[in-house]
């Protein structure tokens, strides 16, 4: 099973609300938080926290954010849990959990950036698929949210080459191990994908928590 939440913010929470907030998480979830310089960034992983905890509890899983790891790359998870992944963009964060393999997720707002100065990033099949549609923008965040949710997922950290991680037909191979994409239907101004280990047969909702 795979469950989708997220959340979406424009303002600042308020102090007493941020530290109620803040103290239903473990000393070294809270210092991660903490260390964030700007408000948005650390609201952002707050409110990441907050939909894992929401996702866990959904799930009537026997673990929680106390039971927290981390591997040799820093990727967080839970043992004998379910596999989760954040991301977040402006002002969405959205959280996946899987209780069948592992899972990887990324949200981007489409805007425009000057995306030639990230050709290399990209197979020729990809940049052309890019370059020559109306949509330009559209297509090229359509690739790179699968390629960092798939990075994320396959959990090695982000400095995994992105050219080597080619995506075709909602699917990608890195070394022995196919990974599944899929592009989640959501506000026309973002692109969401998540990437799994396991072919992605169910029909994927998105929950909304407000906070």
């Amino acid at each position: 099973m795979i469950k989708l939440l997220f959340s979406k913010y424009r303002n600042k929470l308020n102090e007493v609300d941020f530290f109620k907030y803040l103290n239903l998480f473990p000393v070294e979830i809270k210092n991660k938080i903490l260390r964030f310089k700007r408000w948005e960034d650390r609201q952002a992983s707050l409110y990441g926290k907050l939909l894992l905890k929401k996702g866990l509890e959904e799930l009537a899983l026997d673990a929680g954010l106390f039971d927290l790891k981390y591997t040799q790359y820093g990727r967080p998870y839970i043992e004998h849990g379910a596999d989760f992944n954040i991301s977040h963009s402006t002002s969405y964060v959205v959280c996946a959990l899987s209780t069948d393999g592992k899972i990887g997720i990324d949200i981007e707002e489409i805007k425009a950036i000057p995306i030639n100065d990230f050709k290399e990033e990209f197979s020729k099949e990809e940049w052309r698929m890019i370059t020559a549609s109306d949509d330009k923008y559209f297509w090229f965040y359509y690739y790179w949210t699968a390629k960092e949710a798939v990075i994320k997922e396959e959990g090695k950290g982000l400095n995994f080459p992105f050219k080597k991680v080619i995506i075709k037909d909602g699917k990608t191979k890195i070394e022995d191990t196919v990974w599944y994409t899929q592009r989640i239907s959501f506000d026309n101004n973002y692109v969401l994908q998540i990437a799994s280990d396991k072919a992605i047969n169910e029909k994927i909702d998105l929950l909304e928590i407000s906070f």
